[in-house]
């Protein structure tokens, strides 16, 4: 690599470096640090027979900043709704402007203030991304630039604020206001309600510094920041903000609800407040409308007119109610007239969607065929299941376990770049494919495609024997394990090229376990269980000992021994995975009499004659953890931790109880574990799991009748109203509870507007399931107190999104057993309402769904 150090263009000084991969190397220059001007760096470096260039320029102190004062010389501290508005402020000539005008009550979901940053006061080194031609880069540790400022680009952004560019913005010429003097003799209507006013990221001033800038208010009556950031290109920066208020004499505020449903009782309150110093007296008049046009009388669905009172300096309401009609917008219009008239005069007119109290219910069940005489059975007792829709509206499919093992290997066969994992799956596969019954054979590999994979997975193994993720990686224990047992699952279908290198890859393992080096932390993922089962599949290769720590080694043959052969109990602590993989390990080094990995161990298994009849003890006791699903296939409960890692997921742990059980005889258990997988398959799309390819092996190890099962599903939906609404469920549920001062919600005589409630919603599923949703529904009356969406944690993470309507709940993976959520709720407005039921639903496939049962409307009064 070649560097140079450029002052005003001028090289200065350069160097020459060579960087072996996986290495870091420092580059300094002496003249760095001294006073010249513009100094900058190039670098030229070579990679893959590609030319790659690098500028870096330091930052110049020249600027003082004094020269960056900001001040507004131009600012109006209230202003009216619905009119032009131009502010003033002078500044740097050479700065370029940020303004943002947004609306001080968002500041309540996240701050929105900007600061000033000085790029003296960032870090010395952060990390850099660099795109490359073949593909991206991004290290902690190799490349560094000096970062301009601190903070990420949300400060430029705003914090993602909400933009809506004022109309005519910088184009029309506006007039100052604070409300019209004239007598109003129909107050003019406030129905537009923008948050934001306005969001310009590139301003210029004029030669002078001097920067004006206009927009027009919204009708919302609320306090506004006005912001402006200034910097130039080497980030000299400068912040400035003031506060603007939207107001007038008497005002008019309503809440409206997001949404109603037809057949609702809304209660509306009026607000109004009062910032003069005298009393007014006048009328305040609600008109609800069928849809957005005011004007036509005939539109009117119900007018109410109240005489009121607003004390000075003070509020007072009015109330209005109506039941909600059959109509898709209702329209509320409230206006106040004075009665002496004069300039305070308000009117707000707001929409609210209507929508039918009418909900989707999608119900599905499903069994497993085994034989065509059970089919008009297992058809008639699957219609059985149905609860709210009639079963002669379900759709009937099915499927065999061989079309699903012949549909599932094509994609995996279709991969040809990617990490090694995902390469190596794909010959995983060809050799899967290439064992299918006739019938059913698929397209494979040809020669050159399976050559051109071979090499891209060989560029993955390292010269320490270990196998990276990535090319130009570091080697990874897990994935190394990974490619050792795969190799040894294909068998004879291994490539040649690949089974050459097992030793090698053996011995980095091996290393790995005695070597005094401490792994970097994120390659600390192999466990001693984890690595005696990859090793187990090549008993034949003693443990290589060169260069080995005496003290790691001498503990790896004491923690293996007592791991394998504990003296006082038989070791079947633990899940039922690590149960599986010890057994499993013990009968791979029993596969072969000439054990030189466990004579290198001094296990001594061949001389303990007890150890086997021991083994088998224990594979039938681990057999009484197997329960018989529904379906008729088996599994095991909680087999493996839903979040487990790369070697510990649920469908790791059964493709090796499945093996362990048909070896030792069990064979309706491994038969039904193979069922099991594959009708999971369609509910928890497990193509993602690396598990997933030796999971079809396994199924593809079955017997006929197997591979020749079925399964057979129904599924129907149907728009039902909401109070024919039944609870169902197929392998789930999911229930609704409300509570307010520790009583559930139907033995609370009365809500009223204030009151905070608990909702409480169960979900239960009889087996794991992934990419689950949550779909909880809320009343117009209530609204959550945390209104954020975000991420939250219940026996693992989970990803809340918060909707003007309904409360969403997103599941990778969904435990079997009980989940229970609760969310706090505040009770916003008065009147009956009605509220759709909740839904959870296995999006990888719907037929495992639930939904919960019609609850009454609630009544809720203000205090």
């Amino acid at each position: 690599m070649v560097s140079v150090l450029y002052s005003d263009s001028v090289p200065v000084e350069s160097k020459l470096t060579k960087i072996d991969r996986g290495h870091l190397e420092a580059v300094s220059f002496s003249a760095w640090n001294s006073s010249k001007d513009n100094l900058s760096i190039r670098m030229l470096f070579f990679k893959d027979a590609a030319s790659y260039t690098y500028l870096y320029t330091r930052p110049s102190d020249a600027a003082p900043q004094d020269n960056w004062a900001m001040a507004f010389t131009r600012f109006l501290d209230t202003t009216a709704p619905g009119t032009g508005y131009r502010f003033s402020l002078h500044g740097p000539t050479e700065a370029q402007y940020a303004i943002g005008i947004y609306d001080k009550a968002s500041e309540t979901v996240r701050n929105n203030r900007w600061s000033t940053r000085t790029p003296a006061q960032a870090h010395d080194m952060i990390p850099a991304s660099i795109d490359f031609i073949n593909g991206s880069f991004n290290s902690m540790s190799d490349i560094y630039m000096r970062p301009l400022f601190k903070s990420s680009s949300r400060m430029m952004l705003a914090n993602n604020m909400s933009i809506d560019y004022a109309e005519s913005a910088q184009s029309e010429e506006f007039e100052d206001s604070v409300g019209s003097s004239d007598q109003m003799e129909e107050a003019t209507i406030r129905q537009e309600f923008n948050k934001t006013l306005a969001w310009e990221p590139m301003v210029r001033s004029d030669a002078d510094g001097n920067l004006d800038f206009s927009f027009k208010t919204s009708d919302k009556l609320t306090t506004y920041v006005v912001q402006v950031f200034a910097h130039d290109k080497t980030f000299h920066n400068a912040v400035i903000s003031k506060e603007m208020t939207v107001t007038l004499p008497v005002t008019i505020s309503l809440i409206q609800p997001s949404y109603l449903y037809y057949g609702d009782k809304y209660s509306l309150r009026v607000g109004l407040s009062n910032s003069t110093s005298e009393k007014i007296s006048g009328k305040v008049r609600v008109r609800f409308i069928n849809g957005s046009d005011y004007n036509n009388r005939k539109n009117v669905i119900r007018e109410k007119s109240m005489e009121v009172i607003v004390p000075e300096h003070g509020n007072a309401s009015a109330d209005c109610e109506l039941s909600i009609p059959d109509i898709s917008t209702l329209g509320i219009l409230v206006s106040f007239t004075p009665d002496k008239g004069g300039n305070c005069s308000d009117a707000v007119f707001v929409k609210v969607p209507v929508k039918v109290p009418f909900q989707t219910i999608t119900e599905a069940h499903s069994a497993i065929l085994k034989d065509e005489a059970s089919r008009a059975s297992i058809i008639r007792n699957l219609r059985k299941e149905f609860v709210n829709i009639a079963s002669n509206k379900a759709k009937v499919e099915e499927i065999s376990i061989l079309q699903m093992l012949s549909d599932a290997l094509p994609e995996k066969i279709s991969v040809r770049n990617g990490s090694v994992d995902k390469m190596l799956e794909t010959i995983y596969a060809d050799v899967l494919a290439s064992r299918l019954p006739q019938d059913w054979r698929i397209k494979g590999l040809s020669d050159s495609e399976r050559g051109g994979l071979i090499d891209k997975i060989l560029a993955c193994h390292n010269s320490d024997g270990g196998f990276s993720w990535m090319p130009d990686m570091q080697s990874s224990p897990s994935i190394t394990a990974l490619v050792v047992e795969w190799c040894a699952m294909m068998g004879d279908g291994c490539d040649s090229s690949l089974r050459s290198i097992i030793p090698s890859t053996i011995s980095y393992l091996d290393r790995y376990m005695t070597s005094r080096q401490e792994p970097g932390i994120w390659r600390q993922r192999l466990s001693l269980s984890q690595y005696l089962y990859a090793r187990s599949f090549y008993p034949s290769l003693a443990l290589y000992t060169e260069g080995a720590d005496s003290e790691r080694l001498k503990s790896l043959r004491i923690q293996a021994k007592d791991y394998l052969l504990p003296k006082d109990s038989r070791g079947l602590q633990g899940q039922i995975i690590a149960k599986a993989r010890k057994l499993s390990t013990l009968d791979n080094l029993y596969s072969s009499e000439d054990n030189a990995f466990a004579r290198s161990l001094q296990l001594g298994l061949f001389a303990n004659a007890e150890l086997r009849k021991s083994i088998a003890k224990d594979v039938e006791s681990l057999s009484q953890y197997a329960v018989e699903h529904g379906s008729g296939g088996y599994y095991f409960p909680n087999a493996a931790s839903p979040w487990g890692s790369l070697l510990e997921s649920d469908l790791y742990a059964h493709t090796i109880l499945c093996d362990l059980m048909g070896h030792h005889g069990h064979k309706d258990i491994a038969e039904g574990i193979r069922l099991w997988i594959m009708v999971q398959k369609e509910s928890r799309h497990w193509e993602n799991d690396f598990a997933y390819i030796r999971a079809l092996d396994c199924v593809l190890n079955g017997d006929q009748t197997t591979l020749q099962t079925k399964v057979l599903s129904l599924k129907a939906s149907s728009a039902l109203p909401f109070d024919k609404i039944k609870a169902s469920g197929n392998g789930m549920s999911i229930t609704r509870e409300y509570y307010a001062n520790g009583q559930r919600l139907s033995e609370v005589s009365h809500l009223k507007v204030g009151d905070s409630v608990k909702a409480v919603y169960t979900i239960t599923t009889e087996q794991t399931r992934d990419f689950v949703r949550i779909t909880i529904p809320r009343n117009a009356s209530l609204t959550p107190i945390e209104n954020t969406s975000g991420a939250i944690y219940n026996k693992g993470p989970i990803y809340r999104n918060v909707t003007s309507d309904t409360t969403e709940y997103w599941i990778d993976t969904l435990p079997e057993g009980r989940l229970v959520l609760t969310e706090e709720l505040h009770v916003v407005r008065a009147g009956t309402f009605q509220t759709a039921v909740p839904k959870v639903v296995s999006l990888y496939s719907d037929h495992y769904r639930a939904n919960g049962g019609f609850e009454p409307a609630e009544v809720i009064s203000f205090r």
